[in-house]
């Protein structure tokens, strides 16, 4: 008979060094569309001084100036990025007039599969 599979006790430090448990990082994708390419930096430029820098949230972001697509991921340093965040964000993006299109992802760890239990 085969005993059921438990996860690894491991230690904290362990739990540091492989970023897991309260290490881990989440972070949210995001994706908007602005109506015109030519108001893709002021758009990020609002979106740093009116909702990143205030939370102490980080942003990675990649425009194409082309067709107005922005698309990055937000977290924070060292704290794990909540709900509350990603609500924050998603109010904020859909205030602005400039987003024609906007889709948040779910809190997911950029680095793993979470449906894998080996790597939660």
């Amino acid at each position: 008979m085969r005993k059921p599979h438990r996860k690894p006790r491991r230690s904290r430090r362990l739990l540091k060094k492989l970023r897991l448990g309260p290490f881990s990082d989440v972070t949210l994708k995001r994706n908007a569309t602005v109506e015109s390419p030519a108001s893709v930096e002021g758009h990020l430029d609002a979106l740093l001084a009116d909702c990143i820098e205030p939370h102490d949230l980080e942003l990675g972001a990649g425009a194409n100036l082309e067709t107005g697509a922005l698309g990055g991921r937000i977290t924070r340093e060292r704290i794990l990025t909540s709900e509350n965040d990603r609500a924050l964000v998603h109010a904020w993006l859909t205030e602005r007039p400039e987003v024609v299109s906007l889709s948040i992802g779910p809190l997911q760890d950029p680095d793993r599969d979470l449906t894998d239990p080996d790597t939660r």
